[in-house]
């Protein structure tokens, strides 16, 4: 082992407790933004913990983290978000906030908190939707947060949600083949929103953003608008199928952006052609967070995000 990564082991290991842990957080906050990541490297990694757990009091709201696990190592540390920035300015106009694939409810607390509108999370993963609820408990009084435990599609079913096998409780997926898989329910949007409003819709659920999207007919009919993990990826062998429902978003007036350019530069980002980027050749398609916003409210978004940034 090479002495420069000796040492980086030793620093992780003496860092790996609530007090370094809460130096880092702290040194990131007030660290300018370029030198951010000098401080990311100091931080011990999720492969350093085991299953141990920290509660703490964080952005007005309380949390049980597991850093073993990177979304949630991730925000132990309250590193820098692109996607949360987005959804937390477009929240505050939203009626509400719908999170599919809520993993343990981190946007759904978030955005019920610093965007101030009501959030319904969904997940279907047994012991992450235990986990979810567990912090809605926790800030019971804080945050009009309700949960639903189950997979999202273009049908009411029943699927297979496949364990990754990688350690980290939000890495599954609805593939197929039942090997290291557990038998979930799936429905769809329109069902679990039952005519409820909302005007901000993520999802986030591993390869079948298409088929939540087409099962999400009736509500998208009042423009909400999406933030998205575009895969494509993962619709490969689908792009027949993903092709239909990214551009019925462009038939009824969608714009895309890459989430990080909007968090930047809002509706000035270039716009992204989400149904050619699935012509391209496989090795040329590269997973990426979306902004699809209606036509009709791209300059309100765009305000909403540029008061954000300067606030």
């Amino acid at each position: 082992m090479k002495t420069k990564e000796i040492a980086k082991r030793i620093i992780h290991t003496g860092l790996k407790n609530e007090l370094g842990e809460s130096v880092i957080r702290n040194a990131y906050a007030l660290s300018p933004r370029g030198t951010r990541r000098w401080v990311q490297k100091l931080t011990p990694q999720p492969q350093d913990y085991g299953r141990e757990q920290r509660k703490l009091q964080q952005d007005g709201l309380t949390w049980v983290f597991e850093p073993s696990n990177y979304f949630q190592w991730y925000h132990l540390f309250g590193f820098e978000d692109d996607v949360l920035d987005v959804l937390t300015a477009l929240g505050r106009n939203a009626e509400a906030f719908l999170d599919v694939g809520a993993n343990v409810g981190y946007y759904s607390l978030m955005v019920a908190k610093h965007a101030g509108v009501p959030s319904i999370g969904v997940e279907p993963h047994p012991k992450t939707f235990g986990h979810f609820c567990k912090h809605i408990e926790l800030n019971s009084g804080s945050v009009d947060v309700r949960a639903v435990q189950s997979a999202v599609g273009d049908a009411d079913g029943v699927a297979h949600l496949k364990d990754f096998g990688v350690g980290d409780v939000g890495k599954f997926s609805l593939r197929e083949g039942e090997e290291n898989s557990i038998e979930v329910p799936v429905t769809t949007i329109d069902k679990i929103l039952d005519s409820t409003s909302v005007g901000l819709i993520k999802i986030d659920i591993e390869g079948f953003e298409p088929e939540a999207l087409l099962g999400a007919q009736k509500t998208l009919a009042s423009l909400p608008t999406l933030c998205l993990e575009y895969s494509p990826d993962w619709y490969a062998n689908k792009r027949d199928y993903a092709k239909s429902a990214f551009q019925g978003l462009v038939d009824m007036g969608y714009q895309a952006f890459d989430n990080l350019a909007f968090r930047q530069q809002g509706a000035r980002a270039p716009i992204v052609d989400l149904v050619a980027i699935l012509e391209l050749p496989e090795r040329f398609l590269t997973q990426r967070n979306v902004v699809l916003i209606h036509k009709s409210k791209v300059e309100a978004s765009h305000n909403a995000m540029m008061r954000y940034v300067k606030a």
